[in-house]
């Protein structure tokens, strides 16, 4: 379970040494604050394409698997989205995005990098190695596709980065609209906890109660993929101190939900994070 400073601290954006600043990009990151690099003026670059595509690596996802032969501190996960002329995904903490320039078929530049400054605390070294990730990233130039895992290489050729294929799910946002879910597990909320926490989904819109009070939002869905873009709540707070920190799991969960699944009756969510909360149906519109 990851602990989350309260406070963001500002956005940071990584610049990378051999190339020239460009306009910032990601998946949605809204940058309220930039800190950029005070290192030698930038190189000028030779004039170079992004007409060019990776077919091949269009819309994947991707888990980090290891960084630099290690794997990645235990309770973690670490994601990548390639999308046209952008990285985006978790460092492990904070989401992050880069924009990045086509040089040939396999080879690139990622002119900057932009991440979020949420302060996690848990597991212990979560930001160094984020902090490690992003770096090596910003230093890939070549990747290369071996036995279906994904490998980025830095200038020199040495594999920094190596990742598997995120899982796929046959599913549709249609399978699961207008049908009420009860919790029936989740990280950080306790057994006798759980049958208060429901949620519905419809046409892009969700609402429930956790244990403390009810609430709704907003989400957008497509194919196995899901974010939730607004999530209020709208009674009263009337909680203790043990329920208070379970609805607080839970509605953290449910803002970094990126993924589902529907399977023999349940609902799976699966954040950013590499956490899950599981639903079992109890009710359909007919």
């Amino acid at each position: 379970m990851k602990r989350l400073l309260p406070t963001l601290i500002f956005v940071v954006l990584l610049t990378a040494c051999r190339s020239g600043v460009g306009e910032s990009g990601g998946d949605g990151l809204r940058m309220e604050a930039t800190l950029t690099s005070q290192a030698s003026p930038a190189l000028i670059l030779p004039t170079m394409t992004s007409q060019i595509e990776f077919p091949e690596l269009l819309d994947t996802n991707w888990i980090l698997k290891n960084i630099e032969g290690r794997e990645p501190i235990a309770g973690t996960q670490i994601s990548l989205r390639i999308s046209s002329q952008h990285f985006a995904g978790s460092a492990g903490c904070n989401r992050y995005g880069a924009e990045y320039i086509i040089k040939s078929p396999n080879s690139y530049i990622i002119s900057e990098l932009a991440i979020n400054a949420e302060g996690c605390i848990e597991p212990e070294g979560v930001l160094e190695q984020e902090e490690h990730y992003t770096e090596l990233l910003i230093s890939s130039t070549t990747y290369e596709l071996v036995a279906g895992e994904l490998l980025l290489k830095n200038e020199q050729g040495k594999v920094v980065l190596t990742y598997q294929p995120r899982p796929k799910f046959a599913i549709t946002p249609e399978e699961i609209a207008g049908k009420g879910w009860q919790l029936v597990a989740g990280p950080g909320i306790a057994d006798d906890q759980v049958s208060a926490f429901t949620l519905i989904l419809d046409d892009g819109k969700f609402s429930g109660t956790t244990v403390c009070r009810a609430y709704q939002g907003e989400f957008q869905a497509e194919n196995d993929e899901l974010r939730v873009t607004r999530l209020t709540m709208t009674t009263e707070y009337d909680c203790n101190e043990r329920d208070g920190l379970a609805e607080a799991h839970y509605t953290t969960h449910l803002s970094n939900v990126e993924q589902y699944n529907v399977s023999s009756g349940h609902l799976e969510l699966f954040t950013r994070h590499g956490e899950k909360l599981i639903f079992e149906l109890v009710s359909a519109k007919e």
